[in-house]
């Protein structure tokens, strides 16, 4: 959606507009069951609107809606994107490539970040990047069982896989710059 300004300097001759922004937010529920039995819980088994999206659409939502009642003292265009697919790291690459930031002169995403330290009504600007991607990895590692008394004869996958978690561990500390950010995490071990 595109809330366009009504002010006298808003567009050119040609009728471009001064300056296009963009706001983003994710919107996906995700495919995790919702156990907290609060009264705005998900009412749909299996997913729920968790890492804040719930609230982040509704920030957008907001926005769009002051933004509506300021519209003639606006100098320019807001462009309000609502991302899908975020934690699965597909839908910035689908969006962008149906153009939803062309002509865009900036863009302003927003994350809660939900934690002892964070209050109410704070805010953070951060110019450049500041979240992690979501990349996802599946690693299998085979080997060949053996009797514990006689480890001399197995493979042992289980000795590999922790060394391997522990390993990974690395990569942030010795493959990435030390003032960019970075997160490796393995989720599940089975």
């Amino acid at each position: 959606a595109t809330i366009r300004g009504e002010g006298p300097d808003a567009y050119d001759a040609n009728g471009q507009p001064a300056k296009r922004v963009a706001l983003r937010c994710d919107m996906d529920a995700l495919p995790v069951a919702e156990k907290t039995e609060l009264p705005f819980a998900s009412q749909n088994d299996g997913v729920m609107h968790a890492c804040g999206h719930d609230c982040h659409m509704a920030m957008q939502l907001g926005a769009a809606r002051i933004l509506m009642d300021m519209r003639n003292q606006l100098h320019g265009e807001v462009r309000l994107i609502f991302q899908p697919a975020e934690e699965i790291s597909i839908g910035a690459r689908d969006m962008i490539a149906a153009g939803a930031l062309d002509g865009v002169d900036a863009i302003f995403g927003q994350h809660v970040c939900p934690s002892e330290n964070d209050s109410v009504g704070r805010m953070q600007l951060y110019k450049g990047y500041f979240t992690s991607a979501v990349d996802l990895f599946h690693i299998s590692v085979h080997g060949k069982s053996g009797h514990g008394a006689a480890p001399h004869t197995a493979r042992d996958a289980i000795a590999c896989a922790g060394y391997l978690i522990t390993v990974l561990q690395t990569v942030v500390s010795r493959r990435i710059d030390p003032m960019d950010t970075a997160v490796l995490t393995v989720g599940t071990m089975s």
